[in-house]
């Protein structure tokens, strides 16, 4: 590994970084000029492009032969966005979630991830036998996320979710190419991270699973990230919060089965205990949410949350050194 690598590595992560801060400002300017809801923005428009190097991430992994690393990738990301991410973003302000995400897109998300843990584990009891998703599995999976998309799309506004803050004054296609040059940014940058990142796992010369929950996972997760910081500096906490949730439907519902299929990556049942999380973290916000006097994501679910993924990256660093 030489000193290129290390500055190539940076200069990735900056791309992806300026083009999600251009994403989520042409998503901003968009809510205005096409009359989008802030939450439908954020879950529709900027979760897409921020799970987009997942995507890149996964896909060269299976066309290089790191099949393994796919399942570990995604579901490190997913936990980060969840635990990590959320509980970040509970901390600027208290957030509304709509009855429809706590009544539909959160549940869908739930059992899918219930799906995932059985479609995973047919042959629990046979220690020396793995399970992939099947072709029929992988479908299923993509076509509960058309179904959820259409639905989301098709979701008339209330008036709360009408209100957004004010934004900058920019033509419609100026919108639209300033959100291209972001999504540009962003897929160029994390495809630059991932081919330098190599460099380091060769060097490091560590458990790959290891390399990719503590390296990979947080690299890819960083546009979630950032654009939870840029619209929450810009009091967007809605369009915060529709992202991260957004961005783990698309991981589970497109990302892993589209690169499943494409690579025939084999599941690790010692990530059950990962999906298991998931699982519980999901219902958490379910109940909690609703249980609270304003139906409200506040700052202790926050402070709880990122315990809890504090516990979470002890335990994973100590399942890959054993």
């Amino acid at each position: 590994m030489s000193i290129f690598d290390i500055v190539f590595l940076g200069s990735g992560i900056i791309l992806m970084l300026i083009g999600t801060k251009v994403l989520v400002d042409a998503t901003i300017s968009s809510i205005k000029y096409f009359n989008v809801s802030d939450w439908k923005a954020g879950f529709l428009f900027v979760a897409l492009g921020s799970t987009f190097p997942e995507l890149i991430v996964n896909f060269t992994f299976s066309f290089s032969g790191e099949s393994s690393l796919i399942i570990p990738n995604i579901l490190g990301s997913t936990n980060y966005n969840l635990f990590i991410i959320l509980g970040i973003a509970g901390l600027f302000s208290s957030v509304l979630i709509p009855k429809k995400t706590l009544a539909v897109d959160l549940p869908v998300l739930a059992i899918c991830t219930l799906l995932l843990f059985i479609f995973f584990n047919q042959n629990f009891f046979e220690e020396d036998v793995s399970d992939n998703l099947t072709t029929l599995e992988a479908l299923s999976l993509i076509a509960i996320l058309v179904l959820l998309y259409l639905s989301n799309s098709f979701k008339v506004k209330t008036k709360r979710e009408e209100k957004s803050a004010p934004t900058e004054n920019r033509k419609p296609w100026k919108t639209i190419a300033y959100g291209l040059i972001g999504l540009i940014l962003l897929v160029f940058g994390s495809w630059l991270s991932l081919e330098e990142s190599k460099a380091v796992i060769n060097y490091l010369n560590i458990d790959k699973q290891a390399i990719s929950f503590f390296l990979i996972a947080p690299i890819t997760t960083l546009p979630e990230f950032m654009t939870t910081i840029v619209a929450s500096l810009k009091r967007q906490y809605r369009l915060a919060i529709s992202n991260i949730i957004g961005a783990n439907i698309y991981n589970l519902l497109l990302v892993l089965p589209l690169t499943c299929l494409s690579s025939g990556a084999v599941y690790d049942k010692v990530l059950n205990f990962d999906l298991s999380l998931h699982f519980l973290g999901v219902l958490f916000v379910i109940f909690s949410v609703p249980a609270s006097k304003q139906k409200k994501w506040k700052m202790w679910q926050s402070i709880l949350f990122i315990l809890i993924s504090a516990f979470y990256l002890v335990f994973i660093f100590n399942r890959a050194t054993s």
